[in-house]
């Protein structure tokens, strides 16, 4: 019978098929000297038995093995504290040969008991610590294995805040998060999924349930928006817990050898004092820049130098790594290739062959040729531009105008009628992948440049502004503040991801790479990325190359030198870009019209609306109404902007001024059809009676 789990030091060599990515970069870390906590990994075989018969038999007996050894090497026995030693607690992690960051799911505190409680409260010497682990482990293991939804224990967490008159979870005492602790449990025995107060249940459940996150609906969305084949299946890794929630001299953080939006070489990064790691990865928090620990730890901010110089040079690659710090001492959790922009994809491969990690034939390799067109990225025309209703932190460069959405669901009725769309989150999860994806932006109020929505975004190529703290969004009502305004859904937003500035309205952008002087402007469009590699769309030809070039095909099927504005230019079949079962795979033949995300929403693409336009009440702002019709079968073709006419003076095409000419559109054509609102002038801040 093959072996399915493979200590750390057993597995130096193994292939990433069967460790995955999380099991192999570990293995390879820790051959190389690098701090590592112990560890064991199951193996994708298990997970792809387990999902095709629902058992695997004598696994169970080779887990209990594992974590034998694991008892050896770290000297305390899994869930019983004995003597002065806290009990050994472990988390319990997804790890796909491929990256798919937050995809599936992870435990963390696995083992922890009621009598577990006590024993890490004496060996550590705060009980504070203690219950905040076990109601983290509560609330993880409750949605993750139990299936309860996470708003119920943040729910409980806001009533007992709310109780205790405190605005803070750091505000909460040892009491009171025993008191929370003892509500979750209550619940969840309530609804008929007790929590199992035996470890080696625990760690069963989770271990199955990670196997069966391989199918949950966001995976499946993300495999096919990549073109991840759907038989790897995920290894689990099963590590020992480093705690980052000990008190100021420990954290938690993710850093990048070189930055992951520029490709300029250096460590970057984000830490959080007093936290897990999952506070970092969840954007629940805003975290601080690894280069502000030059102050306050020195010595730790040269350690993660070091490492960070050793990852890229062993895996000849820029890293995106996650790291621990326990009472001063450094930890190392993960590393992986991180994901990048068009932009920092050829700066690196270009410095790597330069510096001699890779070859010069390597670094062409390196760089997909479906990413080049996310070189051309818009960005906002400052000449233009008003001034900025927010400022957060800048994600994912690239410039966007849609209609403010605040959910999923949001997200795909704006796409279903063929109109661009900002997503608008507090912070974002994994289950927001498909709005993501048909997003022309993302906006969110919480969370760092090393966050769940700033580096899905970045991977996709979706212009992100994240860690917006003055905005204040409510998904529930479908509104937001920022400083006193309202943002209700609809509304035309605009945000630049290169500089993190947010605009109430639709702003011309200025389209990258063009002539001398700036660029070429253009009339406010969808921009951003227009596809999954962040391609964006072609204005009158691609700017790089020379008239003329005639039929030589761009990626997505549209002549070279034909673009968006050019007679190769057709109007999409009605219902062409809403595809049954989600976004496509990566590969597959192009989509009539265009990009399968917006139907081609890029700057200067025709927006599809009925004949007649959207019916119901005159919208705000280029607001359209909040249930419209899809477009029907002949649907008309209207000018790039979401929101109103092109600015005074200003063309749409390469040439700028000229004005369209009369009774038809750009090539003397049909004539545009008017988006609702769209003879308005430029929306006014609505502030609330109370703002100042």
């Amino acid at each position: 019978m093959a072996k399915r789990v493979y200590l750390l030091s057993e597995a130096r060599g193994l292939s990433r098929d069967l460790l995955g990515g999380k099991g192999h970069g570990l293995a390879e870390m820790a051959a190389a000297g690098l701090p590592v906590p112990p560890a064991f990994v199951v193996t994708t075989e298990a997970c792809r038995q387990y999902l095709r018969t629902g058992e695997v038999p004598g696994l169970w007996e080779e887990v209990r093995a594992g974590m034998a050894a694991l008892e050896g090497l770290t000297g305390k026995r899994f869930g019983l504290g004995e003597g002065k030693a806290p009990p050994l607690l472990v988390s319990v992690r997804s790890g796909a040969p491929v990256s798919m960051p937050g995809m599936m799911d992870t435990v963390l505190n696995l083992g922890l008991t009621l009598e577990g409680v006590e024993a890490l409260a004496r060996a550590t010497g705060n009980p504070r610590f203690a219950w905040d682990s076990l109601r983290r482990l509560l609330a993880m293991y409750g949605e993750v294995v139990l299936g309860e939804r996470p708003e119920v224990f943040e729910g409980m967490l806001s009533a007992l805040k709310a109780e205790r008159g405190v605005g803070t979870d750091a505000a909460l005492g040892p009491e009171d998060l025993e008191e929370l602790a003892y509500r979750y449990l209550r619940h969840l025995e309530a609804r008929g999924t007790p929590f199992p107060l035996d470890p080696w249940a625990q760690l069963q459940g989770a271990i199955e349930a990670v196997f069966k996150s391989w199918q949950n609906p966001r995976a499946r969305t993300y495999r096919r928006i990549y073109g991840i084949p759907e038989d790897l299946g995920t290894a689990v890794v099963v590590q020992a817990m480093v705690f980052g929630n000990l008190g100021e001299d420990s954290g938690t953080g993710v850093g990048f050898t070189r930055n992951p939006a520029t490709g300029e070489k250096g460590l970057y990064g984000e830490y959080l004092r007093n936290a897990q790691g999952e506070d970092v990865v969840a954007g629940v928090r805003t975290p601080e820049p690894l280069e502000r620990l030059k102050g306050y730890a020195p010595g730790l901010y040269e350690e993660l130098l070091q490492v960070a110089e050793r990852l890229e040079r062993h895996f000849r690659d820029m890293q995106d790594f996650e790291f621990t710090v326990e009472r001063g001492r450094l930890f190392l959790l993960q590393t992986r290739a991180g994901k990048r922009t068009a932009q920092a994809a050829v700066r690196i491969a270009v410095e790597m062959a330069e510096e001699g990690l890779i070859s010069r034939e390597e670094a062409v390799m390196r760089v997909e040729a479906n990413a080049l067109p996310g070189l051309l990225r818009p960005s906002v025309d400052r000449d233009q531009a008003p001034r900025p209703l927010l400022k957060g932190l800048p994600a994912s460069p690239g410039a966007a105008v849609g209609h403010a959405a605040f959910t999923n669901e949001a997200v795909e009725r704006f796409h279903a009628q063929g109109l661009p769309a900002v997503l608008v989150r507090p912070e974002t999860t994994p289950e927001d992948i498909t709005g993501m994806y048909l997003a022309k932006g993302i906006l969110t109020a919480r969370g760092g440049l090393t966050s769940h929505a700033a580096v899905v975004a970045r991977g996709l190529g979706v212009p992100a502004v994240v860690g917006a703290e003055a905005l204040r969004v409510f998904p529930g009502e479908g509104r937001a503040l920022a400083e006193g305004v309202e943002i209700r859904e609809g509304d035309l937003l605009t945000l630049d991801g290169g500089t993190g500035e947010v605009y109430l309205g639709a702003v011309p952008l200025v389209e990258a790479g063009g002539e001398a002087g700036g660029g070429t402007r253009l009339a406010p469009g969808g921009g951003g990325g227009g596809g999954p590699f962040g391609e964006a769309p072609l204005l009158g030809g691609a700017p790089s190359a020379p008239r003329g070039q005639g039929q030589r095909r761009h990626p997505r099927g549209r002549p070279k030198g034909q673009g968006l504005r050019g007679r190769g230019d057709r109007a999409m079949p009605h219902g062409a870009h809403v595809l049954p079962g989600g976004p496509p795979p990566l590969g597959a033949p192009p989509h009539p019209g265009g990009d399968p995300r917006g139907g081609g929403l890029g700057p200067g693409a025709p927006l599809l609306l009925p004949e007649g336009g959207l019916q119901g009440d005159p919208p705000r702002h280029g607001r359209p109404p909040r249930h419209g019709a899809p477009p029907g079968p002949a649907a008309s073709r209207v000018p790039s902007s979401p929101g109103g006419a092109r600015p005074p003076g200003r063309g749409g095409g390469r040439g700028g001024g000229a004005p369209p000419k009369a009774g038809g559109g750009p090539e003397g054509g049909e004539p545009h059809a008017r988006l609702p609102g769209s003879e308005a002038p430029p929306p006014q801040a609505r502030r609330l009676p109370h703002a100042a």
